[in-house]
This record gives C-alpha cells, structure tokens and sequence, in this order.
C-alpha cells in the first residue's frame, strides 16, 4: 500500500496563538518544518496540505511543487476528510498538524509502518504533569491518577478503510483528532499507540529553542549542561569524495536516490566524516585518518554514523560537550533540499544534541572544478565544542 500524507493548515490556530502557515520558526515558516520532515522521510507517494479556501494562492507560493494545497473545511474534522478525499488511491493515509513542526521524519516513518500493520498508529505523550479537576467555579477538587494517560499527537496514521468507516460513522460530527473519530466508528476499539519525541508535545515548546529565543531558566533544557565550562573552541573538518557508478548516495546516514554513489573505504558518508573531523580538530585528538585508517579492512563499507558515534564517545571521554555543528554540502546534483532535515535529524540524534543545534546546507558549486562536473561531492563543517570543568 501507499502512504499518503495531509498537512492540516487550515484552522484559525486561535489555540497555537500565531499563523501556523507563515509564522516563522527557527528562520523557516512553520509548515514547511513539517513539509521537510515529511520528504525526508520517504514514505510518503503524494503530500497535500489543507488550507484556508480564501488563502490557497499564498500557501500554494509557499509549498510550490513540493505539495498539493487543498481547501480545507470549516472544523478540523471537515479538513480531514478534505484531506483523506485528495489522497484517493493511497491505501495508507496521514493526517498531520501544520502548527506541530517537530515531528522527526523517524516519526513519521514509524505511524505509517504501525498503520500498515495494525489499521491505525498514533503517537502520544505520558502525562508528566500534575492532573486537578476543578468544579465550575474553578476550584480543585481532586487529583487526578495520570497512570496511563497520555495525549495524543500528530501525525496520526491508518489505513484508508479505517478512516473512511470512521467518515461514515461520524456523520456531521466533529472531532479533536482523527483517532477520536475511528475511536468512535469502532465502538471504543483502542489504536496502536506510541511515544513521540518529547519536542512533538507543543509549538510554545518550539518558541522556547528557537534560536535566539529567551526565557527564564533557559540553561535547564540543555542536556547534561554541566555547573561550569571553559571557553568554547572550534572546529574545522574538509571531505571530498568522487562520485562512481555501483555505490550508494548516503549524506549524513541519509540514503539518497542517485545513479552513482561516493567512492571511500567506508560508506563514503563525506557529511558524516567531514563533521567528525571538525570534532577531532576542536579537541585536538588528531584527524580522521588516525584513528580509522582506509587501509584498515575493519572500517571496509563501515557505517560512517556508527564511526561518528565513536567519536562523539572519545570526545565526550575527554571532557567535552558538543554545543552546535553547522555542514555545508557542495553538489552539483543530485538536488538536497528535500533532504536536509532527515540529515539534521539523523545527525541530532548521533551526537547527543538537540535537533535545532544541527545545521545543514546544500549549495552548488557553480559548475566549477571536479565538484561542478558532477563528479564529486564535498562537504565544509564547523563544530563548537565546550571543555566541562568540575563543579
């Protein structure tokens, strides 16, 4: 079956509190966060997203050809099915929250491979929080036991069957999410549920690790932020290999459709290897030939992300912190915009920092040199690293 994907953008967001369309995020607006994500993945055959019927020109400027935008209805509900009614064909259908721009292309990987197997995948948060019920005057009355609960996020996936019974049943009925409404078709039947990434939960969340972003008590979301650091220190790491015929694309554990692959003892990951270089230059413990050598046959066709996995673990051994890397790729082809998050991602995820700490970039190199033939790819990383002192 194919998956298809509907971002929902069509609401008010009178309860996101800013234009879940074109508010800006992090310097990208926030529909194209789960655009990007969406295509990185790779699962999905076709994307629409649903927007206001009086501002479908902007929003159709702002996606191009990358999606399809339909309009949407006047409840979520009536989106949704707008949604599942432009992805006719696709035996899998997503529907996902424009005003959610965390979600992982993993996390969308994840909701349609449950869907395929179980009817319905939806991803959800435990409750961490203290629960209080309040009368109608808005006293607490009681606390409320939150073993077991846990709310429901997007992108919720299911099979097409699944959403147009729960259509059927619904009538002009309107719902929170699209689980509600299968929830309802099949008289109580609980769906596949799992946990989403602790960054899927809220865009005021999102607000607070947007780059630049203030707050009090700021230093506490940072993982293992030790008590004191030295100053920070930079690293620069340079890779370049050739294209050749029978080997795969990969760039930053990303595997990339493209006739020809990158030459190396390795994977050939020149993001990945250009990125651990910064690293071992920033804290002095050599280069990358050093400690994986390209005569070793150990590292023969080595998974580069497993490599950079190793480093950050010697890094981390010597006392340092990893604070933020920024890549450039230069290719000439094939085109990595589409791309770009599905690295960010899978390197976030490799060097133990958070996603928005991770910049990738694409560019060309103007037909110039071995780059600019389309004969090799080559990648520039910069990496800032902290030495954590005692206490």
């Amino acid at each position: 079956m194919t998956a298809g994907l509907a971002i929902l953008a069509a609401g008010s967001s009178t309860r996101a509190g800013v234009d879940k369309v074109t508010a800006e995020l992090g310097g990208s607006a926030i529909l194209l966060w789960s655009l990007a994500a969406a295509e990185a993945s790779g699962v999905f055959a076709a994307i629409v997203v649903v927007a206001p019927p009086d501002r479908m020109p902007g929003v159709a400027g702002l996606v191009g050809s990358r999606a399809r935008v339909v309009p949407g209805g006047a409840t979520r509900t009536a989106s949704s099915w707008a949604g599942l009614d432009a992805l006719r064909g696709h035996g899998i259908v997503a529907i996902h929250d424009a005003a959610r721009p965390f979600a992982t292309p993993s996390l969308f990987t994840t909701v349609v491979a449950v869907a395929t197997e179980y009817g319905s995948a939806v991803p959800g948060l435990a409750v961490a929080e203290t629960v209080r019920r309040a009368d109608l005057a808005g006293r607490a009355v009681e606390e409320v036991d939150r073993t077991g609960l846990w709310t429901a996020q997007t992108p919720q996936a299911f099979q097409r069957t699944v959403l147009e019974r729960a259509r059927a049943a619904a009538g002009d009925r309107s719902f929170t999410d699209d689980a509600a409404a299968r929830h309802r078709a099949q008289r109580g039947r609980a769906a596949r549920a799992g946990r989403a990434s602790e960054l899927q939960a809220h865009l005021d969340r999102g607000r607070r690790l947007r780059p630049g972003a203030r707050r009090e008590g700021a230093g506490r979301d940072r993982r293992a932020a030790p008590a004191a650091m030295t100053m920070p220190r930079c690293g620069i790491g340079y890779d370049i290999h050739r294209l050749v015929p029978d080997r795969r694309l990969v760039l930053g554990g990303v595997r990339i459709d493209h006739p020809t692959g990158l030459a190396g003892h390795s994977d050939g990951d020149v993001l990945a290897h250009a990125i651990m270089d910064a690293l071992l230059g920033a804290t002095a413990l050599g280069d990358l030939g050093t400690h994986f050598p390209s005569d070793d046959p150990a590292y023969a066709g080595a998974d580069s992300i497993g490599l950079l996995e190793r480093v950050v673990t010697l890094v981390r051994s010597e006392g340092y912190r990893i604070g933020s890397v920024d890549a450039s790729v230069i290719a000439q082809a094939p085109r990595l915009a589409p791309h770009l998050a599905g690295m960010r991602d899978r390197l976030s995820r490799a060097l133990g920092i958070e996603y928005l700490a991770v910049s990738v970039k694409a560019t060309t190199n103007d037909g110039l040199g071995i780059v600019g033939a389309g004969e090799a790819i080559a990648t520039l990383a910069t990496v800032i690293v902290e030495k954590m002192s005692e206490p």
